[in-house]
């Protein structure tokens, strides 16, 4: 009898360490971090590629137990790399570059822990601290069950980041002049302006009499008026294909985004001045819209299908365009394809001034084909390439474009053909 009430009070007591166990665990898992509050903060809202910012990350225990150890592990999204000191070597001065980093750390009842990281912008774009994860491991209170919770900063609370691309150095000395914005001679009115001659010419019966060059006159022996020509300045336009290559295999998504990102680099040259020289420059590009600026070809099939910017006309708006420039979307709407078709058809609205400057990662057939149709509807299309070519074979003598060779993001050299 006693032994039979010994072993139901030994089991009775297993039973009540197992549901105790149990409840801890389950406890742990649903609720341990539920006094944890998490918050992270940016050191600053803008920058450009290759800038570095802070990261300061903040958890705050606000329960009645303390944590003993906990462990957390910080996972930036591409295009972002926490900096820290090289301790590997002695004699090596670099920084350990990485996407992720871990920590072990102890936080008492009310008290809180402060991390602050060095973060390097590798990549244009737009971040959040919503994009940012850490995932915490912690232990019940018997120490022999380990469990992770994603933490998540309050809802609606948090900051971002603009990385403004950078100009890309290979073509700096390449400056738009009137060859790429349109700045072209015409007519002038009524008023003449003796600093505007540049010629004279056979008189017309339509031609005003202060016109005439009497001492022209007497030396040809026929009525000769004064030619007065003035200089405007008509839009600059660009326009940037976002496939990397031919055919894309995974449309809409990009096979080679390294290739766009440098394409948005010479964008960000061009752009940059274009509005040094005081040109009207707006940008087009086959990728999404995303509903920022007044775009002129909204209305049709294929234009509300493109990215399409405002037009910027003054020094103080460089930065609306490098703005524009990061909120680009990494992604293809429509193939380059339908896009010439729908120059081609309306070139008055793609090329306005008639030039028209296209940065691409190949150039083929077809577009050799859409040059020529431009030119022989009297408008100049101008190529920027980021390969070298190789499925284009010859290039016609009338035909102005300039290579880049580019390897996964390293940058070379502009050669113009």
């Amino acid at each position: 009898m006693g032994e039979a009430f010994a072993g139901l009070l030994v089991l009775a007591f297993a039973l009540a360490v197992t549901i105790s166990y149990m409840a801890e665990r389950y406890y742990s898992r649903k609720h341990r971090f539920d006094a944890v509050t998490y918050d992270v903060k940016l050191s600053c809202d803008e920058l450009f590629e290759g800038e570095y910012f802070y990261l300061i990350q903040t958890l705050t225990n606000t329960g009645e137990v303390a944590i003993p150890m906990l462990k957390s592990e910080v996972l930036l999204p591409e295009g972002l790399q926490f900096v820290l000191p090289n301790t590997s070597s002695l004699h090596s001065l670099k920084d350990d570059c990485r996407q992720s980093v871990e920590s072990i750390f102890t936080i008492p009842v009310g008290s809180s822990v402060t991390r602050r990281w060095r973060i390097i912008a590798n990549k244009r774009g737009v971040y959040s601290t919503e994009d940012i994860s850490m995932i915490t491991v912690g232990n019940d209170l018997f120490g022999t069950s380990a469990f992770s919770v994603k933490m998540k900063t309050a809802e609606g609370v948090g900051d971002r980041v603009v990385v403004l691309p950078c100009a890309s150095e290979s073509i700096e000395d390449i400056a738009l002049n009137a060859a790429y914005s349109g700045i072209r001679s015409a007519p002038r009115g009524v008023i003449s302006d003796p600093m505007s001659v540049c010629g004279v010419r056979a008189y017309h019966p339509d031609d005003p009499m202060n016109r005439i060059d009497w001492k022209q006159t007497a030396r040809m022996g026929r009525l000769m008026v004064r030619e007065q020509e003035y200089q405007i300045r008509d839009s600059f336009n660009l326009l940037l294909n976002m496939q990397s290559l031919l055919i894309e295999k995974n449309f809409p998504q990009i096979s080679a985004p390294s290739y766009i990102e440098d394409a948005i680099g010479i964008c960000a040259s061009l752009l940059d001045s274009a509005i040094a020289n005081d040109s009207p420059i707006f940008m087009v590009a086959n990728a999404p819209p995303t509903g920022k600026g007044d775009c002129l070809l909204a209305g049709d099939a294929v234009g509300e299908q493109l990215f399409c910017s405002d037009e910027y006309r003054r020094h103080d708006e460089v930065m609306l365009a490098y703005r524009m420039l990061a909120f680009l979307p990494m992604q293809i709407s429509i193939p380059i394809e339908k896009v010439m078709d729908d120059i081609v058809s309306r070139p008055e609205l793609y090329a306005r001034g008639g030039h028209l400057v296209m940065v691409t990662a190949y150039l083929d057939e077809r577009m050799l084909q859409f040059h020529r149709i431009m030119q022989e509807r009297g408008y100049k299309v101008i190529f920027f390439v980021l390969s070298t070519g190789h499925n284009l074979m010859e290039v016609p003598p009338d035909m102005d474009v300039y290579y880049r060779p580019c390897s996964l993001g390293k940058r070379g050299t502009v050669y113009a053909v």
